[in-house]
């Protein structure tokens, strides 16, 4: 019976969060899959698999289907940041890809990221490369030379934080344009600026267009990089070694005023002479929601001076500035500096796509083009475009709700968005006596969600005319079934008795000014009636729910800056004691219903950060939590984003830092009623918690259920038991659900193609697989457990081979084949008989065949590869991450250093070293007692080239070829010698230049004296 020794690497993943305690809570998502999502910032398509892509979620990470959509996995929920701006394939080598991380997409809804995540074997790991050059920027683009993995261009500008930042990350990075020729380990800036386009020619990586398009006065405000060069069109024939401002009709810009704002770019793929830049009206250091400046084209892009025209666009086609809402008809919606996109059709270059608010088609697109829409909307709802990718013929869009795709120039469009939990939470409120009740206002989605059971969830909209959600949501303790309130953005707040079906406006009286992008609306938990807003003042009404509208009334002296948090004692009966958070770091509280004040912190020991959370202990009022956005050091001297006070309402209160050891935005805290000592806080890095009144922090995590994305809300209800975290850009997660919980699906495995993947077990290449050989295949959730077969998995199989491990099976070209070996990154199989036509032999032959992993049943994704007669390898031995032979002297020692344990030692002139190899001609599979002998084997050890013994087939796919070490090596210096072997010619040639192993390198043969 066979039993092959087996040299394994585990890889361990390390983790840059503290990780779970055994026994920890695990969160259940209960998020919305399909539509809505969150904002999709980029999308790749594999450059040798049209089925294969990845796209980047603005606050979700990055996802990978290999089944052009119809099934998604996740990459990076263990990510430390989910914020991604630019995902891209190597062209040369598809199995390295670029992320950057941090997402580019406009004012107020950027988050800032850590640097740029690299994979070099197809997304099984990541590494994370040049946090020094881009932490705290965004990546609008990456581009990767087609002949060199190696050479990479980046477009980076300003990026937010936390849940309300309308400003840039303070201690922020220079922007601009970057060049990295080591592939990403080191970077060198090469045009300073706000970068929001850049476009290689495809048939020279030396010809590039970048634009700058920063929405502020240039050189002159916070967190514009020093030193900026002008908004504008730039290019370079040195691949983006240096840059020169290309002049337009869009007009010159000068010291104080800018002539363009965001400019996008696409270059046309079949005649990359012709550029495309759109750019929006110049926000001049003004507000950034200013429409379409125009569209321009040359058809002489590399030119010394380029000639432009500008394309025609009438008021109602301007892609960027109009939107079409139901019940409010088409009104004008400046756009240009959020949702901006273009991209040509690359077989006709007169065909441009347009996305903004819409996704218009302009055909002709030039002094006469014909502009349509209708057609071309890629989404079942509104959204804006982000994302515009071409896969061949098929273009794939990407929005604010989801992605979609045309294989008809944009006539008919299919969703793909079906398996992604992307769900953009702002706040949510549960019911007070159903555990399956979720009121929820979500990102870029008109109306509250609502979800009452099971895995639905449902849009309420009532009246559109009433611009309720996407900010806060409250249900009331006394009528939850029905009344509710639902604010929108900038402080609008609505009001529904009816469960949703109708709303009115309910903010009269209400001043605006100063109010955050998310203002805060709180209802009194004892007191249904009772609800507090604040915008540079606290507001307040005592008859939300009466039977007209409610009047807000100010309740606390003016501020300077803007109110982001408000929370009620809940001991308090009267609704009369509560507390607010301000932008600028400051706590005050009232204990008579807002006619007077107190500074909390008139020690100022918090740092004057915004406070984005509060929360009392439900036992004792003294104690107060409070969660602080932005960064250390912005506040030099200052650090930490969790603080305690125990005694908030004496004359003097003290503050304490009570942080968890994370410096990044905390965005809310809570704290359970149930246990006063168990505090949750949210940050933009995920979840934390305390089980000891904030002394001490855990971080929940991957291995808790949550991934690490933003965490804007958490909800709490002891009386059902409830604990629910709702994410910016990653869904929702609950404990204590009350509905029943889903099937358990079966986990579905996924196979990772790619050079080692399927492979020769022994060479690790794609260099075919060979019935009767062994092979592997690399992915993800392909086992639950790791192990090797033993007696018990032959039991009634007389000569046969099991098929079957664990639950696992492999077919390749629909044939099950014997498996060996199975882990939940590899899976070890002989490739089964019968996938070529003809007999077992070395008549050379080859096709192509398909693999799949089947675990319990349930199938992996389809990767296609080629069988053929001969793809000799030699079986590998990896100790100490060198790779030797799988040789063996006669005394029974293997060849190898002997540091690595005492059964190794080196080779020696005169050793006779059995070599075993596996692949190199067509035997039966499956069969366990096999054996034949072969000749015309040659071994190849550094330049000596020594012809074999003797050469046998000794078991299933095994090949033993006898040789010995001639004297020739007593003269030669000692040391590792690279191996090869050679069978008939050039049919079985091998090199040790491409016998890999997992870390790759040659397989060497120690040799001494």
């Amino acid at each position: 019976m066979l039993r092959d020794r087996t040299c394994r690497i585990l890889g361990v993943l390390g983790s840059l969060m503290l990780c779970l305690p055994c026994g920890a809570q695990k969160w259940r998502d209960i998020s919305w899959p399909g539509i809505p999502n969150g904002r999709i910032s980029s999308i790749a398509v594999d450059p040798v698999d049209p089925n294969h892509w990845l796209l980047g979620a603005g606050n979700g990470g990055v996802w990978e289907t290999l089944d052009s959509g119809k099934n998604w996995w996740p990459l990076s929920d263990d990510w430390p940041t989910l914020a991604i701006g630019a995902v891209t394939f190597a062209p040369s080598d598809p199995n390295t890809i670029y992320v950057g991380t941090g997402e580019a997409s406009g004012p107020g809804v950027t988050k800032a990221g850590l640097g740029l995540m690299k994979s070099v074997d197809g997304g099984r790991t990541w590494e994370l490369l040049a946090s020094p050059t881009f932490a705290r920027s965004a990546f609008k683009r990456l581009r990767v030379d087609r002949s060199d993995a190696g050479s990479v261009v980046a477009a980076t500008s300003r990026g937010g934080f936390g849940r309300d930042s309308q400003e840039g990350v303070p201690g922020s990075p220079p922007f601009g344009i970057f060049k990295s020729i080591d592939g990403g380990s080191t970077w060198v800036r090469t045009l300073t600026g706000q970068a929001t386009g850049l476009e290689i020619d495809p048939r020279d990586f030396n010809n590039q267009y970048a634009a700058l398009g920063d929405q502020r006065y240039p050189n002159s405000l916070k967190s514009d990089s020093r030193g900026s060069a002008f908004n504008g069109l730039y290019r370079s024939s040195d691949g983006g070694q240096t840059w020169v401002l290309i002049s337009g009709p869009w007009g010159p810009t000068s010291a104080t005023t800018t002539s363009v704002g965001r400019v996008e770019l696409a270059i046309s793929a079949s005649n990359p002479d012709t550029l495309y830049a759109s750019i929006q009206v110049p926000p001049n250091g003004g507000r950034s929601d200013t429409g379409l400046l125009g569209l321009y084209r040359t058809d002489n892009a590399w030119a010394p001076t380029p000639t432009w025209i500008q394309i025609p666009v009438k008021a109602s086609e301007q892609y960027c500035n109009v939107e079409t809402s139901p019940g409010l008809g088409t009104y004008n919606v400046g756009k240009c500096g959020y949702s901006h996109v273009i991209s040509v059709d690359p077989s006709d270059p007169d065909t441009l796509f347009a996305g903004g608010v819409e996704l218009w088609r302009c055909a002709n697109c030039g002094k006469s083009p014909s502009w349509t829409a209708d057609e071309v909307r890629a989404h079942p709802g509104n959204g804006d475009y982000h994302a515009l990718v071409w896969s061949g013929s098929r273009l794939i869009s990407g929005t604010d709700h989801t992605i979609s795709s045309s294989t008809d120039g944009g006539q008919t469009w299919q969703v793909h968005s079906a398996t992604l939990r992307l769900m953009t939470f702002f706040s949510a409120a549960l019911h007070p006596a159903k555990a399956d009740f979720f009121l929820a206002g979500v990102r870029d989605m008109g109306g509250v969600v609502l979800r009452t059971g099971d895995d639905k969830w449902e849009q309420i909209f009532g009246q559109r005319s009433v611009g309720v959600a996407e900010a806060e949501v409250a249900v009331s303790a006394s009528r939850p079934d029905t009344e509710w309130m639902g604010a929108g953005l900038w402080g609008l707040i609505g009001r529904t008795t009816d469960g949703g079906q109708s709303w009115v406006q309910a903010d009269g009286g209400i001043d605006k000014l100063g109010a955050a992008f998310v203002a805060p609306v709180r209802i009194c938990p004892n007191n249904s009636n009772v609800f507090l807003t604040g915008t540079y003042r606290m507001w307040r009404t005592d008859s939300f729910f009466g039977p007209a509208a409610p009047p807000w009334v100010a309740n606390s002296p003016p501020y300077s800056g803007t109110i982001l948090e408000i929370e009620y004692v809940s001991s308090d009966k009267t609704c009369n004691t509560y507390v607010y958070g301000t932008s600028g770091g400051t706590v005050q509280l009232t204990r008579d219903g807002g006619r007077t004040w107190i500074d909390l912190d008139p020690r100022k020991t918090l740092p004057p950060r915004p406070v984005n959370g509060l929360a009392f202990d439900p036992s004792d009022p003294n104690v107060i939590y409070a969660a602080l956005s932005s960064f250390d050091d912005a506040t030099p001297g200052k650090p930490g984003h969790v603080f305690k006070t125990m005694n908030a309402l004496a004359a003097t209160p003290g503050w304490v830092s009570v942080s968890p050891p994370l410096d990044q935005p905390f965005n809310v805290i809570r704290v359970d009623p149930r246990n006063p000592k168990l505090i949750y806080a949210g940050s933009d890095a995920g979840l934390w918690r305390s089980t000891d009144g904030a002394a001490t922090w855990v971080h929940d995590g991957v291995q808790s259920g949550i991934p690490n994305a933003s965490i804007y809300d958490i909800q709490i209800n002891p009386d059902t038991g409830v604990t629910a975290v709702f994410t910016y850009g990653r869904g929702a997660y609950g404990i204590g659900i009350g509905f029943p919980a889903p099937p358990l699906d079966a986990p579905r495995p996924r196979i990772i193609p790619g050079p080692r993947s399927p492979a020769n077990g022994a060479t690790y290449i794609a260099g075919g697989l060979v019935p009767g050989s062994w092979a592997q295949v690399l992915g993800t959730n392909l086992s639950g457990v790791t192990r090797d077969w033993d007696d018990a998995d032959f039991l009634g199989l007389g000569n046969n081979l099991p098929t079957k491990l664990s639950g696992i099976e492999v077919k390749v070209g629909g044939v099950s084949a014997a498996v060996n070996y199975v882990s939940p990154t590899r899976i070890g199989f002989q490739v089964p008989s019968g996938i070529l036509p003809g007999p077992p032999g070395t008549v050379l032959s080859s096709g192509p065949v398909n693999v799949q992993v089947f675990r319990d049943g349930v199938g992996s994704n389809v990767v296609s590869t080629t069988g053929t007669s001969s793809s000799p390898g030699i079986l590998p031995v990896i100790a100490n991450e060198k790779n030797y032979p799988e040789a063996v002297f006669l005394d029974g020692m293997s060849a190898g250093d002997p540091a690595n344990g005492p059964s190794f030692r080196k080779a020696m002139p005169g050793d006779v070293i059995h070599l075993f190899v596996t692949g190199l001609f067509r035997t039966t599979g499956g069969i366990a007692a096999q054996s034949a002998a072969f000749s015309d084997v040659t071994v190849t050890i550094g330049d000596a080239v020594i012809p074999a013994d003797s050469a046998s087939l000794v078991s299933p796919g095994k090949f033993q070829i006898n040789f010995t070490l001639p004297r020739q090596f007593a003269s030669l210096p000692e040391g590792d010698y690279p191996v090869t072997i050679q069978y008939n010619g050039p049919i079985g040639t091998s090199s040790p230049a491409i016998i890999n192993s997992d870390p790759p390198g040659p397989l060497v043969l120690p040799i001494q004296h």
